[in-house]
């Protein structure tokens, strides 16, 4: 599935300064899918029913990454490089340090940095040895 990103500005003309700064408080940095109806959407709760109807209607059946909106700490590139530096994934990265996936792979570009691979879950292992 393709994943869009929307800046701050474009989510307020959609759902107001008020719904765009509590749903980037709420999913800021991460990825989130909009659903086509409202009554399908996983943001009921989040934002008020009005906000929920405008983002379904404009945006609906697509994944978006949501910018972290005007809360943002303080530059955070060394804290991200550090971090990548010691193998740390770009969604581990974006978790802890509070920016995006989008940023943490930009900050590796521009410093030659790789982030590791997204570990796969492993499947839980079954004693097939005759132990009880």
């Amino acid at each position: 599935m393709a994943r869009s990103y929307i800046s701050f500005p474009q989510l307020v003309d959609i759902i107001g300064i008020v719904d765009a700064t509590a749903l980037c408080k709420q999913h800021g940095g991460c990825a989130v899918y909009i659903a086509k109806r409202p009554e399908k959407c996983a943001l009921v709760g989040i934002i008020c029913a009005v906000a929920v109807e405008s983002i379904c209607a404009e945006l609906g059946g697509e994944e978006y990454m949501l910018p972290l909106g005007p809360f943002r700490r303080v530059p955070i590139k060394e804290a991200v490089a550090a971090m990548l530096e010691a193998g740390f994934s770009h969604t581990e990265v974006a978790r802890e340090c509070g920016c995006t996936a989008r940023y943490s792979a930009m900050v590796a570009r521009d410093t030659g940095l790789n982030a590791a691979p997204r570990k796969k879950p492993q499947k839980a292992r079954t004693g097939t040895d005759g132990e009880a």
